[in-house]
């Protein structure tokens, strides 16, 4: 009787196993592409938290490297649009992507949850997630960044989507999505995590290395951290680990490297290229940041899981979850005061008005000048 019992036991076990299998949810993952970087960060520590529960299917408009862990498709649709890469038809991106989740699932899958899709990289990207609502799909938009924070070429015209649920990264964030009339039962706070740097590696810890462990994009501020390699103690020299993507921040990027050389810096561009990441934060005596702007902030977190020390430019409204937890940053700096006189008062607010309106016309967003 008491083996049949345990029998009895295993079989409802079985069951119950069963059961919580067939009713696994099945979420697809949708991104621009899956190269290093933040976004892609987050995307992996979230297959990597739901994967012994839920199926995931990743749809990616760039081929990933074999080693992603989890089932990709490939879909050309969903990629960075530009002046050579023309945008596919949203209809039949939308249509494509129906097709690779049914081809994974025959009942189609719970939830869309897609990554970063309010920063127009894709030119038609709004117009396929209207397409994908249209057809029924149920999507769920993580925002990492605004474009309406200092990104005016990644501007969308077209309205966000509606009748979905969105999450927030950080409490800014959260705060400026309610103030814009999102309801609260369709909008989630949801904090990315901390993965730990302390990883031991084969390369000497001291060296001479002030590591900058940032894709050189433009709002990473490159020009600043190189200022600051000018008061390094002597014999250090400033790494910064990955170059950037696009074409039009590559062109500034290439433009820091012929300042540095033309002028004999102690700055070496590229070195994630060549170096294991974990090894470069390992050897370098202390990380810097000059990013003027973050979506989360994983700078002001990680190098201290190495046991690093950060210095460099402080974001107020970023670090500020992370100082009511506990983090002290008081150490950074929040600006940098130029003495007008360097540059002229004249000079100086012509150079503003411009970049205002400037900024104004590229957001679509009409001003009249001060005639005082």
């Amino acid at each position: 009787m008491f083996l049949i019992g345990i029998i009895g036991k295993t079989l409802d076990i079985l069951r119950e196993t069963n059961k919580i299998l067939l009713n696994a949810m099945k979420i697809t993952f949708i991104h621009y592409h899956l190269k290093t970087g933040g976004v892609t960060t987050v995307l992996r520590q979230q297959i990597d938290a739901i994967g012994q529960s839920c199926e995931v299917l990743v749809l990616t408009g760039e081929r990933p490297d074999p080693d992603f862990p989890a089932r990709v498709v490939h879909i050309p649709g969903l990629r960075y649009t530009d002046g050579v890469r023309e945008a596919i038809e949203p209809e039949k991106v939308a249509e494509t992507i129906c097709q690779a989740i049914l081809s994974r699932w025959n009942n189609g899958c719970d939830l869309i949850h897609v990554h970063n899709p309010t920063i127009a990289k894709n030119v038609n990207f709004l117009k396929v997630l209207n397409a994908l609502k249209k057809r029924g799909q149920k999507l769920f938009l993580q925002i990492h960044d605004f474009a309406e924070d200092g990104r005016p070429t990644a501007y969308f015209k077209e309205e966000y989507i509606t009748d979905c649920h969105y999450g927030a990264i950080n409490s800014r964030d959260y705060n400026i999505l309610l103030k814009a009339g999102l309801k609260k039962e369709g909008l989630h706070k949801i904090p990315n995590t901390i993965n730990s740097l302390s990883v031991i590696s084969n390369i000497e810890q001291k060296q001479n290395r002030i590591l900058y462990p940032v894709r050189a994009i433009r709002r990473k501020n490159v020009g600043e951290a190189i200022l600051l390699s000018l008061f390094f103690k002597k014999g250090e020299t400033l790494s910064i680990t990955q170059p950037p993507n696009s074409p039009v921040d590559i062109r500034e990027y290439e433009r820091w490297k012929t300042f540095v050389k033309k002028n004999r810096l102690s700055v070496k561009f590229d070195e994630g290229l060549v170096h294991d990441f974990h090894a470069l934060v390992r050897s370098s005596r202390f990380i810097v940041t000059t990013s003027i702007t973050e979506g989360f902030g994983f700078s002001f977190l990680e190098p201290w899981t190495a046991g690093k020390l950060l210095w460099g430019r402080k974001l107020p409204d970023i670090c500020h979850d992370f100082e009511q937890k506990g983090i002290r940053l008081d150490h950074l700096y929040t600006r940098l005061k130029i003495p007008v006189d360097m540059i002229g008062s004249g000079r100086l607010f012509e150079a503003w008005k411009k970049c205002v309106k400037k900024t104004c016309d590229l957001f679509h967003v009409s001003i009249e000048e001060d005639e005082g």
